[in-house]
Parts: C-alpha cells; structure tokens; sequence
C-alpha cells in the first residue's frame, strides 16, 4: 500500500514539476498559504458575509455589487488623473465627495429596495402595486446611478487625452446636428409645394387694365 501511495506521489511529483514547482507540497503551498491563513481565511469570511448583507439590503447580485464598486474607483482614478493634467490641485475635498455621493447612493437604494421587499408577501392589490412601483423605481436607479459613472467616466478620460468636448458629448452633437439637418431637409421639402401653388395664384389674382 505504501508504495502504491509513493508511486502516486512521484507521479504527482513529476507532473507538477512540469509547471515549474519543486514537488507536489511546493504546489499545495501556493495554493493555500499556511502562514497567510491567519489573515486570508477571516478575509474571506467577512467578505462573504458583507456581500450576502448588501445583497438583500440594496437588492443586487454579487456581480452587480462588483460593478458598482470598480465604476466608483475607476470614476475617483479618472477623476484625479484628469485633475492632475488640468493642472487642478487634489485636494481632500474631492476625496469627501467621492465618499459623499457613495454614501448617497448606497442610501437611494436601500430604501427602495427596502419599500419594496416591505409589499411583496402582501396579497392585496393595493401591495402589489407598490410592490411594483418600488421595483421599477429601485432598477431605474441602479440604471442612472451606473450611467452617471460612465459619463463621469468617459469626460474624465476625454480630459486625459486633452479633447475638449468628452466622446459622449461629441457623440450627442453629432447626432444632434443630423436631426436638425433630417428636420431641415423635411420642412424645406414640404414647403416647395406650397411655394409653387404661391405662384400660381399669383396670375390669377391680378387684374387686368380695361381696354379704351
């Protein structure tokens, strides 16, 4: 029995060392970190247990909650960098902000979250349409809030590059500029007709001297 147990392990020996570890007990220990546990294992732990908490609190996924957290530091990264190619002093103000507007947000959506898992066990009609009022109103929120970062973001990164209109306000001239020119181009059509029956009544409408 030992030696098939040796066997095994030499095999696995062999195997992991292909990978560029010494032995198989190299490669469990990279994996798992004995003397990071102490730390790596509460980590984890309390890590679960916040974004199980903010799951049902603000009503978001994990993945969701990811989002939100990478839009917000990458919103306070770009923000600081385009502060420092404009020439604008950091200053800790923009840090009280940053934190400011996570606090707010946070709030916005624990409540409507809040109102509406309050509904959604009660049968009556008046509950369900509460029930669905808060939930429409708690993903319109989750959609502004996500595209306020991504505008912030986007003018940040304009900035960056020295542009002085962000991509997206370039984006909306532009088509804004082809509606009016689709708007121009239609009115103009329209009143070519009219122009031309102006002319034809014009004749009609004169009179004529009366011969001597």
């Amino acid at each position: 029995m030992k030696s098939v147990i040796s066997i095994i392990e030499s095999q696995l020996d062999l195997f992991v060392h292909q990978f560029g570890f010494a032995n198989l007990s190299d490669f469990v220990n990279s994996l798992v970190h004995p003397k990071l546990l102490l730390f790596t294992l509460p980590f984890s732990i309390l890590s679960f247990s916040i974004f199980a908490t903010l799951e049902v609190w603000l009503g978001l996924s994990s993945m969701a909650i990811v989002g939100f957290i990478i839009a917000a530091i990458l919103e306070l990264v770009t923000g600081l960098c385009a502060s420092v190619v404009k020439g604008i002093p950091i200053v800790s103000r923009k840090f009280s902000r940053f934190g400011l507007k996570i606090f707010v947000w946070l709030g916005l959506l624990l409540v409507t979250n809040s109102f509406y898992l309050s509904y959604v066990d009660n049968p009556d009609v008046l509950s369900k349409i509460s029930e669905y009022f808060f939930y429409t109103l708690h993903n319109i929120l989750v959609i502004y809030i996500m595209t306020e970062y991504i505008i912030s973001i986007l003018e940040n990164l304009s900035a960056i590059n020295g542009k002085s209109d962000s991509i997206l306000t370039t984006f909306i001239k532009s088509k804004r500029k082809q509606i009016f020119n689709y708007l121009d181009k239609s009115t103009s059509l329209q009143n070519e007709p009219e122009a031309g029956q102006e002319e034809e009544t014009k004749p009609s409408g004169t009179k004529t001297k009366p011969k001597k």
